[in-house]
């Protein structure tokens, strides 16, 4: 697996109970989310890998996965590490594995772990695809928000939020 864009937070579990990354936002006010959650962003296209990234690296270590098999196998490692995934953000049309597919097995890996549905990671399916059978099917497959792309920060900051991984904050002063 690729993994890049690295944020300033750790994974210890000291950190996870204490700390809160406050990332500032252009219109005076900023965004909060605890510190230490690990997200992923799995998509092949450059510029979406990007954008997601800078969005998300405030408030996390970032792991990248080019295609859905890298996908499973990242989520796999992850959890056995005692470190799972809180978010993933999931492309459909992907090489190798598609996105749909990864989520299924992300999701089955999950409740071979004894995980409820709703207790395991948050998974956003940003894609190209924006019709109403795909949208229906990516809901039907148990991901928990959808984004059509092209993507951008707004929209992201929006899902984070809705999801509540993070938290819109007051200006400060």
């Amino acid at each position: 697996m690729h993994c890049g864009g690295w944020g300033p937070t750790s994974r210890s579990p000291a950190n996870q109970a204490t700390r809160t990354e406050v990332a500032p936002l252009g219109d005076g006010t900023s965004l909060a989310a605890p510190a230490a959650h690990a997200r992923s962003i799995v998509e092949d296209e450059f510029v979406s890998r990007r954008l997601l990234t800078r969005a998300v690296e405030p408030f996390a270590e970032v792991d990248i996965a080019a295609d859905g098999l890298e996908a499973v196998e990242a989520f796999s490692a992850a959890r056995q590490a005692g470190q799972p995934y809180d978010l993933i953000f999931l492309d459909f049309m992907m090489p190798r594995l598609n996105g749909q597919d990864a989520l299924r097995q992300i999701r089955r890996l999950e409740r071979a772990a004894g995980l409820k549905l709703g207790k395991g990671a948050k998974i956003v399916i940003a894609t190209a695809l924006s019709d109403a059978r795909t949208v229906m099917n990516a809901f039907r497959e148990e991901a928990n928000a959808f984004m059509a792309k092209p993507i951008k920060q707004d929209e992201v900051r929006r899902v984070l939020g809705e999801l509540g991984l993070v938290a819109r904050l007051a200006p400060t002063g």
